[in-house]
């Protein structure tokens, strides 16, 4: 398993994640009126907790996800990874770049390709 599918992997069962998406979800159950008030919690877990990636919220899963990422590189590697993607593209170096694709290393890469498959 690579960094991002263990990052991925561990950030599906962040349970910080998981109670904010289920509780933004309760919410607007509620407010749909489709829903009774007993059956939100219900439906709110259980949808969430079916596909994690589209309900938690995207800025702080990614964060924790390049978290995840660095937290399992060696040492030496970890200062590679900053902590956004605008901050990973931010610190290349255009001149210093073949082409822009080499400003993104191929854990990030393999981590957008996989939030857009």
């Amino acid at each position: 398993m690579t960094h991002v599918a263990a990052a991925i992997a561990l950030v599906d069962q962040n349970q910080e994640l998981l109670d904010a998406a289920i509780s933004d979800l309760q919410v607007e159950l509620l407010k749909s009126g489709g829903v009774k008030v007993p059956a939100t919690l219900t439906e709110a877990t259980s949808t969430v907790r079916s596909d994690p990636a589209v309900w938690q919220k995207g800025r702080d899963r990614a964060r924790r996800i390049l978290e995840a990422v660095r937290g399992n590189l060696p040492h030496k590697q970890r200062r590679h990874v900053r902590g956004t993607l605008a901050d990973q593209l931010g610190e290349a170096q255009r001149s210093r770049l073949s082409s822009p694709a080499a400003a993104v290393p191929a854990e990030l890469r393999a981590l957008l390709d996989s939030l857009v498959s």
